[in-house]
């Protein structure tokens, strides 16, 4: 059984290529552009690991963790936070405070499949 992922971007053209890569890589994804589609689903699926963009309209990727972690059923899955801001101090903690782990944009997409299978090992 396939690994479930949930990709959350509100870049299209980002979201179909890096869920096109993932399914490559066996992967079972389901992608959201906007982060509070995602969370108003939340009780309705839980996924093995959630990447999401750090800096969205509407809903930022520290509400997304915010949100997830306050959830019993994702306390522990993992999470990678993808930005291409540089992040200061308090954000990087926050981000470790709720279990994440950051990759920088630009990336290569071996880059993110990498980082997931050592997650899901």
């Amino acid at each position: 059984m396939s690994k479930k992922i949930v990709l959350i971007d509100d870049e299209e053209d980002f979201l179909e290529l890096m869920t096109t890569m993932l399914e490559f890589h066996n992967y079972d994804v389901t992608a959201y552009s906007q982060a509070d589609q995602f969370v108003a689903k939340l009780d309705e699926e839980t996924y093995d690991l959630v990447v999401t963009d750090l800096l969205m309209p509407v809903m930022t990727g520290f509400e997304v963790l915010e949100n997830i972690r306050a959830k019993e059923s994702y306390k522990k899955i993992p999470a990678i936070v993808l930005t291409a801001k540089r992040l200061n101090g308090d954000e990087q903690k926050l981000i470790k405070k709720y279990g994440g782990q950051v990759l920088e944009k630009p990336f290569e997409p071996q880059a993110l499949v990498s980082k997931i299978q050592s997650l899901l090992m």
